[in-house]
């Protein structure tokens, strides 16, 4: 229990790791699914800090911000050009009509 505190940290600094690369080189889905991850771990947390009394504020915080982030990102997906482009066949032989 002496070394949780180290244990914690080093976990969550792999978790701002995992973060910061998929929001630099993954795709907007690919955001969501960690972010999603990354909420569920922060109230899971919550939920663990309850059950013993202490203070669950921070976690709370972080588990609402991990979900808007994930939120934004499935927004962005389903409002990009390149994702209308790719779902719809009709619009797929426009741009190539318009590149002729």
């Amino acid at each position: 229990a002496e070394n949780l505190p180290t244990i914690m940290a080093g976990r969550y600094f792999f978790m701002v790791f995992v973060a910061i690369g998929i929001a630099l080189s993954g795709t907007m889905q690919q955001i969501a699914y960690v972010f999603m991850g990354l909420a569920a771990v922060a109230f899971f947390d919550a939920a663990t800090y309850a059950r013993a009394k202490a203070h669950v504020t921070p976690h709370i915080a972080a588990g609402i911000g991990a979900l808007i982030v994930a939120f934004i990102a499935l927004e962005g997906q389903a409002t990009s050009p390149s994702f209308q482009t790719a779902a719809s066949p009709s619009s797929r032989s426009a741009s190539r009509i318009a590149r002729r």
